[in-house]
């Protein structure tokens, strides 16, 4: 089964990235369950959403501690060691950060995980998807989630973003088609 955890700040559309994930591969013919984890928090405080997928159907209702891919849509939340909790030996960080000081930044990770990072919240912006102090990045980090990982179609992903937000999406599938295309995996040496 692989299990997605979703890591964002209240706003950002965490769990809105976690739904679209679910459709994309639904439309493959998997099993899908998608659901947030969040209280009382307030718009920019950290939240985090998942998505389980599977060829056969999911019995598990638990929040996913052990993930196999985390996608991370706040560039300050890709810096904290918290998001890489439980994140299975060999897995796949997908980020939403820009420049080599950011990298530079990212906690130790010893080779123990694929990372991969796009500049989202530059191509929200560039996209007009949201604004310069709140970039709405969750269309576009998860076209980098597709293209790292090698799991799902632009057409996959334009469908979960049809299906999710409706046909009045060519914003958000613009840049996820960017996303898809620039993000790059990183070499991290410690």
């Amino acid at each position: 089964m692989l299990e997605i955890r979703i890591h964002g700040r209240g706003g950002q559309g965490a769990v809105l990235a976690s739904r679209i994930l679910a459709w994309a591969f639904f439309r493959q013919g998997k099993f899908v369950q998608s659901f947030p984890f969040f209280g009382v928090e307030r718009r920019g405080a950290p939240v985090f959403a998942c998505t389980r997928v599977s060829d056969a159907p999911i019995r598990e209702r638990c929040l996913i501690r052990e993930p196999t891919v985390i996608l991370v849509l706040d560039p300050h939340l890709s810096l904290e060691e918290s998001v890489f909790t439980g994140l299975k030996e060999g897995g796949t960080a997908v980020m939403n950060l820009h420049g080599e000081d950011a990298l530079s930044r990212l906690p130790a990770l010893n080779g123990r995980w694929k990372v991969f990072a796009v500049d989202g919240s530059g191509i929200a912006l560039s996209h007009g998807l949201g604004t310069a102090t709140s970039p709405i990045v969750n269309t576009v980090m998860v076209g980098a989630f597709g293209k790292a990982t090698g799991l799902l179609s632009v057409e996959d992903l334009t469908f979960g973003i049809e299906k999710v937000l409706g046909k009045k999406s060519e914003r958000d599938i613009a840049g996820m088609e960017k996303a898809y295309r620039k993000v790059e995996r990183l070499e991290v040496k410690r």
